[in-house]
């Protein structure tokens, strides 16, 4: 399982959220060093994710720019996602160079743009994100809840031969509480990446034991609870058995 870390923007700072709530700011300051220290430590792939963009509050593209820029440099795998609401804010961030981008509201508001995406860049470009509030998904910034099943979530992204989504605890986002596993039907049809509340190496092992692709953390590097060097040792990885 890949150990992926994750930098939150807001007015062009790494900052970290409690549940996505932007009255619970913390800044861990200039994005670009926590890049570059990432890096240094040999991580291998790396998540930025626009919460000015995804709040509806402007947007960080020009750091997102300067941020693909530079880890295109050091040869990292980027993952961008928020607020990306359209065919033209996405493919703006693959043209850009990021690897992957990060998609939630056009899958279910704007198919057709979806799809657009898909074809122009191929399936292997896109993550899905599926936000589960309570079990059910979250769109819009966490905003609304999409009267949806996950079984129908499930068979409509396996349509569309989806291979990468998602899966962000929003309970348990920023709260360092401990790792919950996604509903099986997500972790078994999809190279899942999980998110929400890892604050722990025994964390990254039930993420792993669970049958998911990555994990991705943020709060628990920036509050010290993982050592970078003990993550260096892992080469990013968490293996079972």
């Amino acid at each position: 399982m890949i150990v992926i870390p994750s930098i939150d923007l807001m007015k062009g700072e790494c900052v970290r959220l409690i549940r996505g709530v932007a009255d619970t700011r913390v800044s861990y300051g200039d994005p670009l060093k926590w890049l570059n220290l990432f890096a240094s430590y040999k991580a291998t792939h790396l998540q930025i994710i626009d919460l000015d963009a995804a709040i509806g509050l402007g947007d960080n593209v020009e750091t997102v720019r300067e941020i693909v820029k530079s880890a295109k440099e050091w040869g990292l795998v980027l993952h961008v996602g928020g607020g990306l609401r359209s065919y033209s804010r996405a493919s703006r961030i693959l043209d850009m160079g990021a690897d992957r981008v990060i998609l939630g509201t056009i899958v279910f508001r704007k198919p057709v743009e979806f799809k657009k995406i898909i074809q122009n860049y191929g399936c292997d470009r896109v993550i899905v994100a599926l936000d589960l509030h309570e079990g059910r998904l979250a769109i819009e910034g966490w905003k609304n809840i999409v009267n949806v099943t996950l079984e129908e979530i499930a068979a409509r992204l396996a349509e569309l031969e989806i291979e990468y989504v998602l899966a962000t605890n929003v309970d348990r986002d920023g709260t360092l509480v401990g790792y919950s596993p996604p509903p099986e039907i997500i972790i078994q049809n999809f190279n899942t990446i999980v998110a929400g509340g890892i604050s722990s190496i025994i964390d990254l092992k039930k993420a792993s034991e669970s049958g998911a692709y990555a994990a991705v953390i943020g709060k628990a590097i920036y509050n010290g609870l993982f050592r970078l060097e003990e993550l260096e040792n892992m080469r990013w990885r968490m293996y079972v058995g």
